[in-house]
């Protein structure tokens, strides 16, 4: 049997294991109109699609010439009524819930990095059947620097390795996601990157940021890892 390239799988959420667009981008729209302002067109959402929320809105803002100093009623009513439409919207993506136990079975250790604030989190993973695979999880709460900064991939190994009281090989860790903040976070760390192709809302952006590998379907990484 041969060994795997990887011994550590990190993933991010939204687009690389769940199909939460839709979700996010409707509640987008629907806080913006709560609020008395014009729906931010899709394919603006969609090249923004990654960043996390607080500095994400105030772009949008700005973009369509609106006050930036709404920016925190927006996310406000935008975490409020996330949690309804996510349910109703998000879901893994095919050929995901797949992978992950192919991965387990294979004893790579599974871990979550994400730029998504931990409620919201915590509620997609159980909307999509997620819960169970992943040793850890870091959140937006978590760090001070999101991605591309290195701190939350370099978090998630420094609480696998605790969890393990193993020494974990940067050289066998690999990160998973389909923004190029992902790609960049990666390079950051110092660890190897896969472009997660069929959730990526900006492909060029993404392969711009050149990552080490590219899957066009989650089961391409079982080659891969």
């Amino acid at each position: 049997m041969t060994a795997n390239r990887f011994k550590t799988a990190i993933f991010d959420l939204d687009g690389t294991l769940t199909d939460s667009f839709p979700a996010i981008s409707e509640s987008y729209k629907l806080a913006f109109l709560e609020n008395g302002l014009p729906k931010p067109p899709t394919d603006l959402l969609r090249n923004l699609n990654g960043i996390p929320l607080s500095e994400q809105t105030p772009i949008i803002l700005q973009t369509l010439d609106l006050d930036i100093k709404l920016a925190p009623q927006i996310v406000k009513t935008y975490i409020k009524i996330y949690p309804e439409i996510s349910t109703k919207l998000t879901q893994a993506y095919d050929q995901i819930h797949q992978t992950l136990h192919e991965l387990k079975s294979l004893s790579i250790t599974l871990a979550i990095v994400t730029g998504k604030r931990r409620a919201g989190a915590m509620l997609d993973l159980q909307i999509a059947g997620l819960n169970g695979f992943f040793q850890t999880i870091v959140v937006l709460e978590d760090v001070k620097q999101p991605k591309p900064n290195a701190e939350p991939i370099n978090l998630a190994i420094e609480r696998l390795t605790s969890n393990t009281n193993k020494a974990i090989n940067q050289n066998e860790v690999i990160m998973i996601g389909d923004a190029d903040l992902d790609i960049l976070a990666a390079k950051a760390a110092g660890i190897s990157s896969c472009a997660a192709l069929w959730g990526t809302t900006n492909q060029k952006k993404l392969l711009q940021a050149n990552p080490t590998y590219k899957a066009t379907t989650p089961l391409e990484l079982l080659k891969i890892i």
